[in-house]
């Protein structure tokens, strides 16, 4: 899967659909919900989108930093 695809799952995530927010990223549920491959590949696409700083992390919720790029992944 490519990290696009993540960027993707984290614009229109699970339980903040509306303001592009995710929550519990590595549970069963959102994993079989966008039909990622395991909890272990959400696990290291994140950790590396937190590092190149496309995502932000706040107390359990995640967010694609740049909105315009949470736009433009939203029409792909």
């Amino acid at each position: 899967m490519y990290v696009k695809d993540y960027y993707s799952h984290m614009v229109c995530a699970e339980s903040h659909e509306r303001d592009g927010k995710a929550t519990a990223i590595t549970s069963a549920d959102f994993v079989r919900r966008w039909h990622l491959p395991s909890t272990s590949s959400v696990q290291s696409a994140m950790k590396g989108l937190l590092e190149k700083s496309f995502v932000t992390e706040s107390l359990g919720t995640y967010e694609v930093y740049d909105k315009f790029f949470a736009l433009w992944l939203l029409r792909q």
